[in-house]
């Protein structure tokens, strides 16, 4: 009886350790950090813009020391709109190649190109779109 107890614990064990995995994928899913650090994992967070606007949502990717840190995507909400960042991160802000769209309720801003720890900084390109996707302005440069 012993070791049919022991058999049922270990495949309700190895069936619970599948679930939380993500299955055969190899990919583990997290909230809100509190299991051991992973490559890829979704984090609720709070991201807090170079300018001072803060979006809550969830990110997902590389985390580290409680951050987001590697390839990731951020999606939140804010006062300002909807916030996306997609691209590389480092000690919990945009840093390298990254693009960043924020829809608002009367536009939609993107900037695809470089950040340095959260600051726009180098090559990239700007635009401003209104909700139907109609060009209002651009740039591309330094």
């Amino acid at each position: 009886m012993k070791k049919i107890s022991a058999l049922i614990a270990a495949a309700a064990m190895a069936a619970a350790m599948t679930a939380c995995s993500g299955g055969s994928s190899g990919e583990s899913r997290q909230v809100n950090g509190t299991a051991a650090e992973t490559k890829s994992a979704v984090h609720d967070y709070t991201y807090v813009t170079a300018s001072g606007s803060t979006f809550s949502g969830t990110y997902t990717g590389g985390w580290e020391n409680g951050q987001p840190n590697g390839e990731g995507t951020f999606e939140g909400e804010g006062e300002t709109g909807k916030e996306t960042v997609m691209g590389n991160w480092s000690n919990g802000k945009p840093n390298g190649q990254c693009k960043e769209v924020l829809r608002s309720d009367t536009d939609v801003r993107t900037w695809s190109g470089e950040y340095f720890y959260g600051e726009l900084q180098g090559n990239g390109s700007w635009k401003l779109e209104d909700l139907n996707g109609n060009l209002i302005n651009s740039y591309s440069g330094e």
